[in-house]
């Protein structure tokens, strides 16, 4: 058995570990959550989110296995955050660095290992997001980009309140140092790609959303049901950026997004924030028919709002692209880019135009 080394800078390592303070604190689900897809995705009986410490492997969040931590001698995980890549082991008993491991000849007998390294906000690696089964096995490419980008999402959420109250630090100081202004600014950037929700909507951003959807294409196509999205356009919202700016914009969709996102909940159904100027809808298990009755909705809920445009005096509504994914070749990027076609061709055929398209 092959015995996991230290990282080449461990003290280091460690203190990025403990600075993160989740170490022995009680399960969340915002942790449990991510196990639970990992484990859903891969369709492995075990998925962990581990923090490997001087001595020992403990898990934040864990599906389908009782214990709470492990020793560091003979985990995998140990192995797993000295790589720069996903660690993948399809058979555990044919790999000399681990066919005699205790967690393989003994419970939980481990045969297939994948685990993708969480990193500390110094870039110092401290646990991963890791899938487990009983068999050896092989796994699509794609399922391995998953497990990374599961991986990000688990980083995002560790390092989230340590960068939050560095951001906030950092905001109070450059009011009267602007020589951090830069620093300032260069953080609130990584914090926007760290978080899972949109900064100023609080709504989820479009990393959740290639997330979401991803795992909801494999869900829908294994169960042969179809997957609709839609995506919200103000109507004459182009203009008015191009003739009161941005911000006008803006405060346009911040006042119009709470008809949307409070529109009653569809079985598994999620609004996400596209960009500063668009809302999308993915609707699992929506037909056509169900989603155009969605989008319906939307625009009635806008109109009820009784909001004028700046400078036109036309009340505020909507145009909506609509794509149904029935068919097996849809992915996500070819599903994002037909969406943004679709509310494109929808927005140039005038007001309140709801264009489908059935892919």
């Amino acid at each position: 058995m092959q015995t996991p080394a230290l990282h080449s800078d461990e003290p280091i390592r460690l203190d990025a570990l403990r600075d993160l303070r989740i170490l022995d604190t009680p399960t969340e689900e915002r942790f449990d959550r991510i196990a639970r897809l990992a484990q859903f995705i891969f369709g492995t009986p075990m998925a962990l989110i581990t923090l490997v410490d001087e001595k020992r492997q403990w898990f934040k969040a864990r599906v389908g296995l009782d214990l709470t931590e492990s020793n560091r001698e003979i985990s995998f995980c140990g192995h797993a955050i000295l790589q720069n890549q996903t660690f993948f082991i399809p058979d555990t008993a044919v790999d000399q660095r681990f066919n005699d491991n205790p967690l393989v000849t003994g419970n939980p007998h481990i045969r297939m290992y994948a685990g993708h390294p969480i990193h500390a906000a110094n870039g110092m690696p401290v646990g991963t997001v890791c899938v487990l089964d009983t068999v050896p096995r092989s796994v699509e490419p794609g399922m391995l980009s998953a497990l990374a980008d599961l991986a990000a999402i688990a980083e995002s959420e560790m390092n989230g309140i340590q960068l939050q109250q560095l951001a906030r630090t950092l905001n109070d100081e450059k009011a009267s140092l602007e020589s951090k202004h830069a620093q300032a600014t260069k953080l609130n950037q990584i914090l926007e790609k760290l978080t899972l929700l949109d900064p100023t909507s609080h709504i989820p951003n479009p990393l959740y959303l290639r997330i979401y959807l991803s795992q909801e294409l494999i869900r829908c196509r294994q169960q042969r049901k179809p997957l609709s999205l839609l995506c919200i356009e103000i109507d004459g919202l182009i203009e008015l950026r191009r003739l009161r700016g941005d911000e006008v914009a803006r405060e346009i969709v911040r006042r119009t997004t709470p008809a949307i996102t409070d529109i009653p909940k569809w079985p598994r159904g999620m609004t996400f924030q596209v960009d500063p100027f668009h809302l999308a809808i993915v609707l699992p298990e929506k037909d056509s028919d169900g989603a155009l009755t969605v989008a319906r909705e939307c625009q009635s809920r806008l109109r009820a709002l009784k909001l004028v445009m700046p400078g036109r005096g036309e009340a505020v509504t909507c145009s909506i692209g609509q794509i149904t994914a029935s068919s097996s070749g849809a992915t996500v990027d070819s599903l994002l880019l037909q969406l943004e076609s679709t509310t494109k061709i929808a927005q140039e055929s005038g007001p309140e135009r709801i264009r489908q398209l059935s892919v």
